[in-house]
């Protein structure tokens, strides 16, 4: 594939419990979703808090990446060019999702009310103490033939690989996380929070991104450059082994940080099929120090 080319996305995703969430009986509260819709391809990922005060998370995950996909699709689809999907992620998915999110999550509680069951106490009355229950963060990339948007609230990782080999992180760093507290959807400023960047794919091509929960950075011995040797790796055996190889060792490779590290562990990837099985990739990218 030329530089300039089109790029034909495919996706790829999986998620796996982390061992202490089997342990403890709670199951996964991360989600995913993809979608692809004539040329635009989308994928998300979601990390539900987990925590006892945010008692529906798992909800608030699979509803968050469901609007995003289906919302960054429809405005991928209806504007043209690089900026104009930058200003269309701005000014209408960053208000619809959060919008959009509050409602489904509004309905969801009508529709299963929560039991008298001290496990699903409120802590805050009103609206804000329901959306608190279901919080969550979310990443999510859609993909179109001249460009990649990528949307973002909270931890968690989205990374690009280049076709020249250079390994990025396309969007802005979030201040507010420390390792331990995250923004969050179910915050009544989370618009402020919500990070968008766009990558022209007309002058440079890229070979691949990918959205994973930080399941899968925290156990990491490399705390530092791991998203590097990722994407190389990635990079690499898309270029020689292909995505539907990629899809199906996918599962397996979540498995061993969800074990080790105990959390939660899912990753969804857009693939660009025009450079599937043709060659090995050669990084120009230095390892981060």
């Amino acid at each position: 594939m030329t530089s300039a080319g089109l790029h034909i996305w495919k996706a790829a995703a999986a998620s796996w419990t982390g061992a202490a969430h089997e342990a403890a009986g709670a199951g996964n509260q991360d989600a995913y979703a993809t979608l692809n819709v004539d040329d635009v391809t989308a994928v998300a990922v979601a990390d539900g808090h987990g925590h006892p005060a945010h008692f529906r998370s798992r909800y608030g995950a699979q509803l968050a990446v469901d609007l995003a996909v289906s919302l960054t699709s429809k405005t991928a689809l209806n504007v043209d060019g690089p900026q104009a999907l930058s200003e269309g992620l701005h000014e209408q998915v960053k208000p619809q999702l959060i919008r959009g999110w509050r409602q489904n999550v509004l309905d969801h509680a009508a529709s299963v009310p929560f039991s008298e069951d001290a496990t699903e106490k409120l802590l805050e009355p009103g609206d804000e103490g329901i959306f608190r229950t279901y919080g969550t963060t979310l990443i999510a990339i859609v993909g179109t033939p001249v460009a990649v948007g990528f949307v973002q609230i909270g931890d968690g990782d989205a990374i690009a690989v280049f076709g020249d080999g250079e390994v990025s992180r396309p969007l802005p760093e979030d201040s507010s996380l420390d390792g331990i507290h995250t923004t969050s959807l179910c915050q009544a400023d989370a618009g402020k929070w919500l990070r968008v960047a766009v990558l022209d794919l007309s002058q440079r091509d890229l070979r691949l991104a990918l959205a994973v929960t930080d399941g899968f950075a925290a156990p990491q011995v490399d705390g530092v450059g791991w998203w590097w040797h990722v994407g190389v790796d990635l990079g690499t055996h898309l270029q020689e082994r292909g995505s539907a190889w990629i899809r199906e060792q996918l599962p397996g490779w979540l498995s061993v940080p969800a074990q080790t590290g105990g959390d939660d562990t899912t990753m969804a990837l857009l693939l660009n099929q025009g450079i599937e099985a043709s060659g090995p990739m050669v990084s120009t990218d230095p390892v981060p120090a």
